[in-house]
């Protein structure tokens, strides 16, 4: 009897819950946004509290006074003198040790050229009377010396320069020079000196003029002017044309000190 009342009790308390339960989720209806109803505000002071404390910013003035703050200078690293360049005069392609081969008293040849090395070389120097100056041969034997040079035609202008012309530069053959210990006097190029072996034709030296004044964009008058000035020149010699140095090359042979034949090429350039 008391089983089946435990029963019936039991059963009348769940439907209750049931019913509690549907009408409380029938009675609260759709959630509406801004219902201060729905809101619930936290009133007890214990969960009130901030695990974290606010951060306070502090004042320009604090920053500006604060040690830690304060962007301390970096020093500047000190400056490494640059010496001066010592410019130290020596004749053209000086080598060092062993085999040297320069022009004496030849200015503008300060690069060093390591003949010992090289079989070919040269240098770029601004016009230059080679007269009177000689080619200086070091640290060889039984050594013979051939000279060669290469000269073009240039013509002058109206301010006095003279100005190369485009036209085929002419090759001189091959002269032995006559020296002795080392010293061998340079021949062959002196004002007057001076052969061009090429053949001057008008029409290719018409062309060249022309081509020469473009480059430097003469005037059309000055351009003409320079046309009538050759017009009746058939050699390089002739005025207002002249033949410049362009080049000169040697070359020398020779035994070095350990009986071995040595043969090198030694070639000077004129910047015109």
């Amino acid at each position: 009897m008391q089983k089946a009342v435990f029963i019936v009790c039991v059963s009348l308390s769940l439907g209750l819950i049931g019913c509690d339960a549907g009408n409380a989720a029938h009675n609260r209806g759709p959630i509406v946004f801004g219902d201060s109803s729905m809101i619930v505000t936290e009133r007890d002071p214990q969960f009130l509290n901030d695990d974290i404390s606010d951060f306070v910013p502090k004042s320009e003035e604090a920053r500006k006074d604060s040690p830690a703050t304060t962007p301390q200078p970096v020093p500047e690293a000190a400056a490494t003198p640059v010496p001066d360049p010592v410019v130290k005069e020596e004749s053209a392609a000086v080598s060092g040790k062993g085999i040297n081969i320069f022009v004496s008293g030849l200015s503008g040849g300060s690069k060093r050229i390591d003949w010992n090395k090289e079989r070919h070389a040269g240098l770029m120097i601004a016009p230059e009377s080679l007269s009177g100056k000689s080619l200086q041969v070091q640290g060889l034997t039984e050594v013979t010396v051939k000279q060669r040079e290469q000269t073009v035609v240039t013509i002058r202008l109206k301010n006095g320069s003279d100005v190369r012309l485009p036209l085929p530069g002419s090759y001189s053959s091959w002269e032995q020079l006559k020296g002795r210990n080392g010293n061998f006097p340079i021949s062959g190029v002196k004002d007057g000196q001076l052969r061009y072996e090429q053949k001057l034709n008008p029409n290719s030296l018409r062309n060249a003029v022309q081509k020469m004044a473009r480059s430097r964009r003469m005037s059309k008058r000055e351009t003409d002017d320079l046309l009538k000035s050759v017009r009746n020149v058939r050699a390089a010699g002739q005025k207002p044309l002249d033949i410049a140095l362009q080049s000169i090359v040697w070359r020398i042979q020779g035994k070095d000190a350990g009986g071995k034949n040595i043969d090198r090429e030694f070639r000077i350039d004129f910047s015109l």
